[in-house]
């Protein structure tokens, strides 16, 4: 009987998000290299574009996944704050 075989991976998706001085997305700049396709980045970084962040803030927006990781998620973190949001 053949043994049977795992695998496993996690992959973090990063975007550095500029705000203009009303808090709107000014800009999404990508910071991860080109992975395997769990993330739709063509409908993802337009929602991004739509979020009301800190004014004139430099903001991490990480997405986790994989199979070695607790749980699949977002981050949203700047300077000041971190939020985590479960999915």
């Amino acid at each position: 009987m053949a043994a049977g075989l795992t695998a496993n991976f996690q992959f973090s998706y990063r975007y550095l998000v500029n705000t203009d001085e009303n808090g709107d997305v000014a800009e999404v700049k990508q910071l991860h290299k080109d992975y395997p396709k769990f993330v739709n980045e063509e409908d993802f970084i337009p929602c991004i574009k739509t979020w009301k962040l800190h004014p004139l803030e430099k903001t991490y927006v990480h997405i986790f996944y994989g199979t070695s990781s607790e749980q699949f998620y977002i981050s949203i973190s700047s300077k000041e704050e971190l939020i985590k949001i479960l999915l």
